[in-house]
């Protein structure tokens, strides 16, 4: 966004967004959740938004869209690979 200087990520339990679980302000525009944000249950819709601020803080424009995303059920398999 143009003039913007930091954007706060908003991430909810509910599409309407009154379920806060996690939200943090950065000042790239890419975000890895990290691993001191509450952890995300399996199998679960969680809803996102993200705010432009200009350099006093204040809201640029309107919030995104809100946006979904699930988290996959079952276990997880990591490959960790070393060398050559």
């Amino acid at each position: 966004v143009s003039g913007a200087s930091s954007y706060t990520l908003t991430l909810a339990s509910d599409q309407s967004m009154s379920t806060i679980i996690h939200s943090t302000d950065v000042s790239e525009e890419f975000l890895q959740y990290s691993s001191s944000a509450p952890l995300l249950k399996n199998g679960i819709t969680f809803y996102w938004k993200v705010s432009a601020k200009d350099g006093n803080g204040a809201s640029i424009g309107d919030a995104s869209n809100v946006g979904s995303f699930m988290t996959p059920d079952g276990s997880y398999e990591i490959e960790f690979m070393f060398g050559d």
